[in-house]
């Protein structure tokens, strides 16, 4: 591995930890402090409407996807967690929001340009992702008991630090990327594109990966199911390491004696069945660790796919993330009325289901080309 990507790899690090300390745990039990679970629920949909909005304005535009894009998305974080401190002081619902909205800014803008940046780096992405992974176990764990002991506040400076060092690191390393002569898009994702088969792929994939997220947050928190005696944070901290745990493990057995034609249809079977489990109280914890494999299975594979969709429609810039965001958007409020209304995990249950469904049913149903994109693949 060169130095370019030793460096790519630690500043992912740096920015991955801010997360998983400031949003996935700090930030979103911060937002249950404050609000309840309709602080969870509000929280996630101010950011996704910002990441949609900012995806799709990226989308349509001909702009370069450099490392100042990179750059620009921290800067966009640490106004996000700067919020976040001040609903710590003052314990505001309204400074929560507005860090969801900075952070849907960061995410919308962040995730095309580092997609961008493995690209140009030939990095390896299945390599990459199971790194990812398995920082993600010791990170999420740290940052569950930290808050615990020490509160939001301090858990949220740290994450400060943690962004404003990768940004040190970017203002003096900004060569590792060499832009070259950007090929502008031809053509953009436009309404009648999203009706595609990779369009309609990846806003299943989003609205299915958001729907998992939030429902094991609301429910662990909430105290709905009680996975052991320790406190609610640190039960969340737990399923998520677990579930990352078998996300980095399964796919990496799996590809090792199954082609990626079938692995595919593996991902799906391990999904829908972990969707079933979701139903009942007694299987819950296993079916929310499991749809974690069973994504994580699909993620690459799908990724590449999509990707190669979009080329073969001549859709360039960030279709992908732009449809990916829409789906997870789309999620939110369905979740949202569904948990209201009911307050059970059997409405979570009917979402994630529907979800697990229609990606089957778009996979079962796909264009004759996707036999030639699997070669594509494997070669």
């Amino acid at each position: 591995m060169n130095n370019r990507k030793i460096k790519i790899y630690g500043i992912r690090w740096l920015i991955q930890a801010a997360e998983k300390a400031g949003w996935t745990i700090g930030g979103y039990k911060l937002a249950y402090e404050i609000s309840g679970d309709i602080g969870l629920l509000a929280l996630n949909i101010t950011m996704l409407i910002a990441a949609t909005a900012t995806s799709g304005l990226l989308n349509a535009s001909n702009i370069n996807f450099n490392w100042n894009i990179i750059s620009n998305s921290v800067k966009l974080r640490v106004i996000s967690f700067l919020f976040f401190i001040c609903a710590w002081q003052f314990e505001e619902l309204i400074f929560i929001l507005c860090g969801g909205v900075f952070s849907g800014f960061y995410v919308g803008s962040f995730w095309p340009a580092f997609y961008k940046l493995q690209h140009q780096s030939d990095m390896n992405f299945k390599l990459w992702n199971c790194f990812e992974k398995a920082s993600g176990i010791i990170l999420i764990m740290a940052a569950a008991f930290f808050v615990e002991w020490l509160g939001s506040g301090l858990l949220l400076i740290l994450s400060l630090s943690f962004l404003l060092f990768a940004l040190i690191i970017i203002s003096r390393e900004e060569d590792i990327i060499s832009d070259g002569k950007e090929t502008r898009a031809k053509n953009h994702l436009r309404w009648v594109d999203t009706f595609q088969y990779p369009a309609i792929l990846a806003f299943l994939e989003g609205f299915l990966n958001n729907s998992v997220s939030i429902s094991r947050l609301v429910i662990i928190l909430t105290g709905t199911i009680a996975i052991s005696d320790q406190p609610e944070i640190i039960s969340l901290g737990g399923i998520i390491a677990i579930s990352t745990l078998i996300g980095a493990a399964v796919p990496g057995i799996l590809e090792r004696i199954i082609e990626d034609r079938f692995l595919v249809n593996i991902g799906l079977i391990i999904t829908f069945i972990s969707a079933l489990m979701l139903l009942f109280e007694s299987t819950w914890f296993f079916g929310i660790v499991m749809i974690t494999g069973g994504t994580a299975v699909l993620f690459p594979i799908l990724k590449k796919e999509v990707e190669w969709g979009f080329e073969k429609l001549n859709l360039e810039g960030c279709p992908r993330e732009y449809s990916r965001n829409q789906g997870r958007l789309f999620s939110n409020p369905i979740l949202a009325v569904a948990w209201i209304v009911d307050g059970t995990i059997f409405s979570t249950f009917i979402v994630i289901g529907l979800a697990t469904i229609l990606i089957v049913f778009v996979w079962m149903n796909r264009p004759v080309w996707v036999e030639d994109e699997v070669e594509h693949n494997e070669n």
